[in-house]
């Protein structure tokens, strides 16, 4: 013996290998036994690298799912912060307003009606917009939230093994005595080979082991196979479907590990194109995200619709301050507000809708509002053009309406072309596009609208189908009533436009069909070429009918011969199969009490009945079906029936039910085949959730509804206008009031208004009241007595009137002091003055029961006395009329209640009644400037006082009960309506 056993001997006993050793005995100590101690060594080494492999295969499984756990995180948290966003902006800009509603302010009470309900409209347009943006805002945020958790705590969770897992991945070193059984007798360089395998690479050792005799090991399933599952499967399903082998198994050849688990664990990570399990995560976002995606999407439309609505408000609202200073600046600022919407809009959406011409439309379709209500509003503050300013405006409230109704018409638009429903969402916005935040090879974000696409396609198809059935029903039922088939009836126009939109509609969605492949669309367009199929045939079949009847009526039966009446009677009963399986309405089916069903075959109708045709020889013989009598000649009408065209058209009719009915049992089989194909080859349950229809609704209604009201306040604008034509009304207010005791017999002679003080006098008293609001009158205190004057206040002091002539031309205006005693000589005059403490001169209006006059007064040092300088008589026939406004006829006023003079004495407001049978008390505007009658008011009840400030009209009459005032908004006039 050699040295070189020995040295194996003493190696092997250092390695703690004693065990196999003394079982292999000690007549084994050579080259063969060291292999094998080598051998063990290396099977050491490949089971600590595949328990090394398995453990780090299962680090990398928790890693990724880790990794999709925070991309559903960022994900979810796109939406909820976006939509953060949405309730920040959009509160703020509802708070803005709101605040033009609850704070009592609109447009200033110098602007006309209609262009107050301008701003009032845009403004409720701006709000609901705004409140619905919030609120499905607030949904998609809730919803995104709640998804997500769910998500991560159901779907997506870790996959950590418990230790009973961890043991089950080990592997056991198996008895080398047994493996040494199958080694050869003499392996005379074994030792030589076993040394050169100390050197050789780790791919010799592969081989070797490689070549060995199967083991047990290598036909068990693989027990790694479960590691490569989902990475999204419970930790239990995956760690407890793995194979543990015991531990020191002997009767177990020995074995090496199996590596197909390291070889799929190297493989993914040298291959690393996107699987499925990489991208499950991300379909089921996309799956999930049609939870909230339209609400995502009509929250910003309604921002950004609320922010025009508000821009167009404001617009409004900033001329109704601005005109105040200057007219020009404020239509300047009116059209630059309208041209800050258009930008808004033109940032809001794509810019492949923008091209010149669309740019074009739009900022002159937003800026026409401008064109109309501009001049209209110039010209009912400067020129007093009030009925052409109306009419002129007329267009801006049509404008509004368009915009909007074009709008919400266009809202659920389908993005397929001839789609009449179906969900989309608006893609022409720039932010909705960029919800597509995962583009995945096989699906994008918009194609989550699938299964509702599909609804939409059936709905669609069976629409027009069921039309086209009812009225075949509706036919064959006029048939059966009369026991007569019309070939002529279901040739009708309405049948055949019918049947080409079924046909039409059914090549349409035969071109979506690949690209919304499902098993409830695939079965619709079967059925729709079924009813298709059926419907030829059964237009076909009277004419069919028709040549039977005529052929197997009894004189022609006798001149065919034997073997053509058994044909006809065959392809007779063929026939009525035919059409009882096709349902063509030929064959009546009657229910009888104790022998079951009854059919009866219908007739063609007499009308149609058709002449045969017989040749016999060198004889023609012409037979009428109806008279059933022979004919001299062949019918006028052209129309007869041969033996032989029977039998290519009864050959051409049944090769097509042949085949209609091929075609129907293979659409069955194939809708039989989709339907186990379906669940046989789905590996997951594939359940799409709808994108919700309601916020599309909503949306698009409450534009319906703003377009509507628009048009509603247009056509009462326009009707507004047709009756104030010649009598405008004034229809004043009860004011609460409260009268010094007894009030019920307190009596109001005279009015005056003064922002919030008015002073009242009774027959022989002054009395200050204060206004609070404009409905409220409430008795302060009493100021003074007189017997007759005048008396003049202002904002800051007031002034007594007194005659010092005769004539009462000279006038003396002085300061009041304690009983405002000063009086005016004629106790009947009614007399109003105006004047200018600065350039002190004054305007006195002066009615002494039988004229009116205007009387321009001026003083030129502190106590010299008044000059008349001009006296002008008030006369309505004398004025000039014009601009809508009618011309009276009267020379002069029979009665005056009351007078009141204007800013700066330029315009003059009068309380008279007209006389006649029916007394009706009007008010008359006068510009003293031009000497036009500006306008005239037709009031329901006789007043006696009156008076007005900036704002509203106060009137006060005799009620039951004792003194009433009564008040109005003021009507616009230059001159009348300024404090």
């Amino acid at each position: 013996f050699s040295t070189v056993p020995c040295i194996f001997f003493l190696s092997v006993r250092a390695m703690a290998s004693t065990a196999p050793m003394t079982a292999m005995g000690r007549a084994h100590f050579d080259g063969v036994g060291a292999g094998t101690t080598i051998g063990v060594d290396m099977l050491s080494w490949s089971v600590s690298q595949d328990w090394t492999n398995r453990l780090s295969t299962v680090g990398y499984k928790i890693q990724k799912q880790g990794l999709h756990r925070a991309d559903i995180d960022d994900l979810m948290s796109l939406t909820t912060s976006r939509m953060d966003t949405y309730h920040v902006v959009g509160i703020l800009l509802l708070s803005f307003c709101i605040s033009w509603f609850s704070g009592g302010v609109s447009t200033s009470s110098k602007l006309p009606s209609w262009f107050d309900s301008l701003f009032l409209i845009s403004n409720i347009c701006a709000v609901g917009y705004l409140v619905i943006s919030v609120w499905l805002a607030l949904h998609a945020s809730t919803a995104a939230h709640s998804v997500g958790v769910r998500l991560k705590t159901s779907v997506f969770r870790l996959s950590i093994p418990d230790p009973s897992t961890i043991e089950g991945l080990k592997m056991g070193l198996f008895s080398v005595s047994e493996h040494m059984k199958n080694l050869p007798k003499q392996v005379p360089d074994v030792a030589n080979s076993a040394l050169k395998g100390l050197h050789s690479s780790r791919k010799s050792v592969s081989e070797y082991w490689k070549n060995r005799p199967k083991t047990f090991s290598e036909l068990m399933p693989n027990r790694s196979s479960k590691l490569s599952e989902s990475s999204t499967s419970s930790a239990s399903d995956v760690w407890q479907s793995s194979v543990r082998v015991p531990h020191g198994t002997s009767d177990i050849p020995m074995a090496t590990f199996e590596r197909h688990a390291t070889m799929t664990a190297e493989s993914e990570f040298e291959e690393p194109a996107p699987c499925y399990d990489d991208q499950k995560h991300f379909h089921c976002f996309l799956e999930e995200q049609c939870r909230w995606l339209s609400y995502d999407a009509f929250a910003r439309l309604c921002m950004s619709l609320g922010m025009n609505q508000m821009l167009q408000a404001l617009s409004y609202f900033v001329v109704g301050h601005v005109q105040v200073l200057s007219l020009f600046p404020a239509l300047l600022t009116f059209i630059a507000v309208d041209l800050l919407a258009y930008l808004m809009m033109r940032v809001d959406t794509r810019d492949d809708v923008h091209g010149r011409k669309q740019t074009f439309l739009w900022l002159f379709i937003l800026l026409l509002p401008a064109l109309f209500s501009g001049p209209a509003l110039f010209l009912a503050l400067g020129a007093r053009h009030e009925r052409t300013a109306r009419f002129l405006s007329t267009p801006t409230f049509m404008i509004h309406s368009t915009i909007l109704g074009y709008i919400g018409s266009h809202m659920q638009k389908p993005r397929k072309t001839n789609r009449r429903e179906g969900v989309s969402l608006p893609l022409h916005l720039r932010t909705v596009n960029y919800l597509n935040v995962v583009e995945l090879h096989r699906q994008r974000v918009f194609e989550v609208v699938h299964s509702s696409e599909v609804r939409s396609l059936v709905v669609w198809l069976q629409s027009a189908r069921e039309a086209l059935r009812q009225e075949m029903e509706s036919i064959m039922a006029e048939e059966t009533s009369s026991m007569f088939v019309s070939h002529a009836r279901r040739l009708q126009s309405e049948c055949r436009r019918l049947k080409q939109r079924l046909a039409k509609r059914l090549h349409e969605a035969k071109d979506m069909a690949g690209v919304l492949s499902d098993l409830k669309a695939e079965e619709e367009l079967m059925l729709s070429e079924d009813a298709l199929d059926n419907f030829d045939m059964w237009q076909d079949a009277p004419r069919v009918l028709n040549m039977l009847d005529a052929l197997r009526s009894s004189r022609v039966r006798r001149w065919l011969e034997v073997e053509q009446n058994k044909v006809v009677d065959k392809w007779y009963a063929e026939f009525l199969n035919d059409s009882i399986d096709f349902d063509l309405g030929i064959v009546m089916t009657t229910d009888l009490p104790l022998a079951g069903q009854e059919r009866t075959a219908l007739k063609i109708a007499v009308a149609e009945a058709s002449v045969v045709h017989v040749e016999d020889g060198a004889n023609d013989v012409w037979i009428d079906t109806v008279g059933d009598e022979a004919l001299p000649g062949p019918p006028t009408h052209g129309r007869f029936v041969t033996y032989h065209a029977f039998v290519e058209q009864m050959t051409v009719w049944s090769s097509a039910a042949s085949q209609a009915a091929e075609r129907r049992l293979s659409r069955a089989r194939k809708s039989r085949s989709l339907a186990r194909v379906a669940q046989e080859e789905a590996p997951r349950p594939n359940v799409v959730v709808q994108p919700d229809e309601l916020p599309g609704l909503v949306v698009r209604n409450f534009t319906l509804s703003c377009a509507f009201l628009w048009t509603l306040v247009c056509v009462f604008h326009i009707w507004t206008g047709l009756s104030s034509s010649d009598d405008q009304s004034l229809s004043p207010n009860t004011v609460e009031a409260v009268w010094p005791e007894p009030s019920a017999l307190f009596e109001v002679r005279s009015l005056h208004c003064n922002g919030s003080v008015a002073l009242v006098r009774d027959s022989h008293t002054l009395y200050s009241f204060s206004r609070p609001n404009a409905g409220e009158l409430w008795y302060g205190s009493e100021l003074g007595h007189h017997d007759d004057g005048v008396s003049l206040c202002d904002t800051t002091d007031c002034h007594a009137q007194t005659a010092t002539l005769e004539s009462g031309l000279r006038l003396m205006l002085e300061p009041a002091d304690g009983s405002l005693g000063p009086t005016v000589e004629n106790t009947e005059a009614l007399v109003s003055v105006w004047a200018h403490s600065s350039s002190r001169s004054a305007v006195v209006a002066r009615w002494d029961g039988e004229e009116l006059v205007v009387t321009t007064l001026r003083q030129h040092t502190g106590t010299a006395a008044w000059n008349v300088l001009r006296r002008l008589p008030v006369r309505p026939s004398a004025s000039r009329c014009g601009n809508g406004i009618q011309c009276h006829s009267e020379s002069k006023y029979q009665v005056v209640q009351a007078l009141q003079l204007g800013h700066e004495g330029q315009s003059l407001t009068v309380l008279s009644t007209s006389e006649g049978v029916y007394r009706r008390s009007f008010l008359d505007v006068w510009d003293l400037e031009s000497g036009t009658l500006s306008g005239r008011w037709f009031l329901n009840t006789q007043y006696d006082a009156m008076c007005h400030d900036s704002r509203r009209l106060l009137f006060a009459r005799r009620g039951v009960s004792g003194a009433v005032v009564e008040g109005v908004d003021l009507p616009f006039w230059r001159g009348l309506t300024h404090s």
